[in-house]
């Protein structure tokens, strides 16, 4: 689980502290470690037909996801997620780019499932945008009866300024 706040957000990447014989390797190792996790949350999500609870959506929610207990920890460097990483980095972020469409795909499916609460949200969003296009509809007329009694040969009264 990622906590996401501001304040942990400013705190310095454990590599940060590492000298630079480790931090190579210890960057890597918690970047395979990011994929194997996101990996294996697709495959219980993809099982049980729901999404995870957290899943980094952008490279850099990627790249801030800090979970010590699980051996994520957060990295800065934005070149590890670019394509033009590092060669020791190629194939786990072809690994990554493909486990965040196949979650990205399965949030959409999911999504489209579309449950009983989130089809009487729909509808009720519908049926409020068709009162309001009625009131407006009505103003609309309102409006053009008042040109018309105060303006009758008005260019506003023509069929090129009708709405319905």
């Amino acid at each position: 689980m990622a906590i996401e706040s501001s304040a942990l957000k400013k705190q310095p990447s454990r590599a940060k502290s590492l000298s630079k014989g480790k931090k190579g390797p210890f960057v890597l190792e918690t970047f395979r470690v990011k994929v194997e996790a996101m990996e294996r949350s697709y495959e219980i999500a993809k099982s049980a037909k729901n999404l995870p609870d957290y899943w980094p959506k952008t490279l850099e929610d990627f790249r801030e996801w800090d979970d010590p207990g699980r051996g994520i920890f957060k990295f800065s460097d934005p070149t590890l997620t670019s394509p033009k990483c590092p060669q020791g980095y190629k194939l786990l972020r072809e690994r990554l780019n493909e486990v965040r469409r196949k979650l990205s795909e399965l949030e959409v499916a999911v999504g489209s499932l579309a449950p009983g609460d989130t089809v009487k949200s729909l509808k009720a969003v519908v049926a409020a945008q068709s009162e309001q296009l009625t009131r407006l509809l009505m103003f609309a007329s309102e409006f053009r009866d008042e040109i018309a009694r105060l303006s009758p040969k008005s260019k506003y009264l023509t069929s090129a300024w009708d709405l319905y």
